[in-house]
C-alpha cells in the first residue's frame, strides 16, 4: 500500500512596508520592525502543524503528480485575529491556503515599545508529495 504524505515548507520571509498604515491610522508593522514578533498560539511549531492538518491539498495535483507553493501574506491585528489575507500566485494552492488561513485562532499580537501594535507576516510555503 502506497501512502501520500505532503511535505510542508514554510519559509518565512520580509518584505518592504513602506510605513504603511491601516485605514485606522494605526502602522502595519513588518515582523522585522518589531521587538516582539506576533506568534501562533503554542509557537511555529503549532503553525506548521496546523497547516499541515487542515490544509486540503489539491486532489488533481496529487493524481497528477504536481507539487507547489504559495505566496500569502496577512495581518495580526491587535486583539490576534487576521485580516487582509492574500495570496500572490492565484492558484488552486493559493485559494486552499487563504481558506487554511481563515480557519485560525486568534494569534499572540506583536509588540513595539511596549506597546500591542498590528503587524504584517509574509510566507512561501511549497508543497511537496512524498510517497513511500
Amino acid at each position: 500500500m502506497k501512502k501520500l504524505l505532503l511535505f510542508l515548507s514554510i519559509i518565512f520571509f520580509f518584505g518592504n512596508n513602506n510605513n504603511a498604515f491601516g485605514q485606522d491610522g494605526d502602522k502595519i508593522y513588518e515582523m522585522n520592525e518589531v521587538e516582539k514578533k506576533a506568534d501562533f498560539p503554542d509557537g511555529h511549531k503549532e503553525f506548521r502543524r496546523f497547516i499541515t492538518n487542515n490544509y486540503e491539498f489539491p486532489k488533481k495535483f496529487i493524481r497528477m503528480g504536481i507539487e507547489g507553493k504559495s505566496k500569502i501574506e496577512f495581518i495580526i491585528e491587535k486583539d490576534g485575529s487576521l485580516s487582509n489575507i492574500k495570496a500572490f500566485m492565484s492558484s488552486e494552492y493559493d485559494e486552499n491556503m487563504v481558506n487554511t488561513i481563515k480557519k485560525m485562532s486568534k494569534w499572540i499580537p506583536a509588540m513595539h515599545n511596549n506597546k500591542v501594535v498590528r503587524s504584517k507576516l509574509k510566507y512561501v510555503i511549497i508543497f511537496c508529495k512524498m510517497g513511500y
